[in-house]
This record gives structure tokens, sequence and C-alpha cells, in this order.
């Protein structure tokens, strides 16, 4: 069983997700596996959609919990359609990244491997702005 995470913690995942162009999922099989509209995802990626209701907050956090813990897979069927299923045993994607941080003082640059699929962290991007 996986823990529901905080709305605002939630939507702040799921905009890094929205906004990841390689993030491996389209939105059509996003949907078809959440059960949640389109139309409400672009509500959440976009306006944050305050106050987000408890089924889309538990159907995001299950996905969330799920894609980062590399327990689901998007897959090419015989007849050249993609799919989505559950892995028999979990594969994480792991990928070099390089972040920012302060230490006594100084900025270093941390340069390492992190799962593709953890958006809790800020980009190198959202770290230079100052978000």
């Amino acid at each position: 069983m996986f823990a529901l995470r905080p709305k605002k913690e939630l939507i702040e995942w799921f905009r890094r997700f929205w906004a990841d162009k390689e993030r491996g999922i389209s939105m059509e099989l996003l949907v078809e596996f959440t059960g949640v509209s389109k139309k409400t995802l672009e509500e959440v990626a976009r306006r944050g959609n305050r106050p987000m209701q408890d089924w889309v907050q538990s159907a995001l956090s299950k996905f969330a919990h799920e894609w980062e813990a590399g327990m689901i897979e998007v897959y090419m069927r015989p007849n050249r359609t993609k799919a989505i299923r559950y892995r028999r045993e979990p594969k994480l994607d792991m990928r070099p990244s390089v972040g920012l941080q302060v230490v006594d003082g100084q900025i270093r640059l941390n340069v390492g491997l992190k799962n593709r699929a953890d958006y809790m962290s800020p980009t190198l991007k959202e770290q230079l702005n100052g978000r």
C-alpha cells in the first residue's frame, strides 16, 4: 500500500512531471491508467487546481508512487500501439543528473545518478532561477 501525498507536494510533483518532455508516458495513457480526465490533469498542471478533489489526489498519488518505484511499464503491442501494464519486478530508470548545493556558504555542483521519475527535487533551471 502507499501513503497519500499532501496536495501541495503532489501538485508540485505533477507540474514537474507534466513539464518533462521525456517522461516516457503519453497523456492518453496517463488518463487511461489514472481514470482522471485530461482536462482535470491539465488544470492540476497549469493552475494547481486547489482545492483538489480527494479521488484525484488518490489517483495521482497512486500513479506517482508506482511510477517512481518503476512498477509501471509502457510497451508496444504487436499492432504498433502503445499500452501500459504493471511490471513483475520493479525496474528503476537511473539517469545522470546535475544540481546545486550550498555548503559552508559556497555553491557546489552535484553530479551523479538519480531516478528519472523523481520529480520532487528541483531542476537545475529552477535552482538557478531561485524557485
